[in-house]
C-alpha cells in the first residue's frame, strides 16, 4: 500500500517452469535444425539430409544467462542438466551466491566474448533498452544462438536483422518485439535462422492456472492479513505476473 492506498500484488513463480521450457525449446530447435529436416520429410527429400546445414549439440557448450531472477535461475537449472557450461550475469546477485549454485558469475562484456548461447531475462528499462545493439554484434561468436523472452526493445531489432543476414551470428529465437504485434512483413519474417512466437513463451496450460491460483491467494491474503486494513477506502488492488 503506498499514498494512493493501491496495493500492488505478484504472481512471481507462476510462469517460470513455462518461459524456461520455452527458451530450452528454441535452444534445441534452432541448433538441430529441427524445422529444416521437417521440410525435408515432408517434401520428400529424405534422401537428401546428408545436404543438410551443420547441426550441434548442446553438451559442453557455453550459454551466458542476463539476469538470474525466477526464469534465469530455472532456465540455468535446466541447462546444466544438458551438461552445458552455465555462466550468469546479474550486478544484483552476489557472485558468491551464483557459485553455490555451480555456476559462473561473468561480466556481460566477457561473457559476450565466449558465448555460443545468450539468453536475456531483464527487464526493459533505460539500463537494458539496446543493451544488445550493432557494437555488441560485433563481438559475438559466428555460432552463437541469442534467445529474447524477456522484453522488446532489449535487443536492437535493425541490428539483430543485419547480424542474421549477414551470419554473423547461427540464430535467434525471439518471443517479444519492440511493438507489438510486430508491424506486417518484419523484416526478420524473411529470414530462415529465426524462429518467432507471439510473446506466448508464458503461457502454457499449467501456468495460467497458475497465475489465477496465485491471484486468488494473493487478493485473501492481502483482505484478510493485512494489519490495519481499512476495507472501506481500498481504491484498487492491481495484480500483475
Amino acid at each position: 500500500m503506498n499514498e494512493n492506498n493501491i496495493a500492488l500484488a505478484i504472481t512471481g513463480t507462476a510462469n517460470s517452469v513455462s518461459v524456461s521450457e520455452h527458451v530450452m525449446t528454441m535452444m534445441l530447435c534452432l541448433t538441430k535444425n529441427i524445422y529444416v529436416s521437417d521440410q525435408l520429410v515432408k517434401h520428400n527429400k529424405f534422401k537428401e539430409k546428408t545436404n543438410l546445414p551443420n547441426f550441434f549439440e548442446l553438451y559442453q557448450k557455453k550459454i551466458l544467462i542476463l539476469g538470474f531472477g525466477r526464469i534465469g535461475k530455472a532456465l540455468a537449472k535446466r541447462c546444466l542438466a544438458f551438461d552445458m557450461e552455465v555462466y550468469i550475469h546479474d550486478p544484483f546477485v552476489s557472485e558468491d551466491e551464483i557459485r553455490k549454485m555451480h555456476y559462473i558469475p561473468i561480466e556481460k562484456e566477457n561473457g559476450f566474448k565466449i558465448a555460443d548461447y545468450i539468453s536475456i531475462h531483464l527487464p526493459l528499462n533505460e539500463g537494458t533498452k539496446n543493451l544488445i545493439s550493432f557494437d555488441q554484434f560485433e563481438t559475438f561468436k559466428s555460432n552463437l544462438i541469442l534467445i529474447n523472452t524477456a522484453r522488446g526493445g532489449i535487443i536492437n531489432e535493425d541490428a539483430l536483422y543485419e547480424a542474421l543476414k549477414n551470419k554473423k551470428i547461427f540464430g535467434a529465437g525471439v518471443d517479444v518485439f519492440e511493438k507489438e504485434p510486430p508491424i506486417e512483413n518484419h523484416k526478420l519474417f524473411s529470414l530462415n535462422n529465426t524462429l518467432l512466437t507471439p510473446h506466448n513463451a508464458a503461457l502454457t496450460l499449467e501456468c495460467r492456472k497458475r497465475m489465477s491460483v496465485e491471484s486468488c491467494e494473493n487478493v485473501f491474503d492481502f483482505l484478510t492479513k493485512s494489519k490495519n486494513l481499512n476495507k472501506s477506502n481500498i481504491i484498487n488492488l492491481k495484480i500483475f505476473d
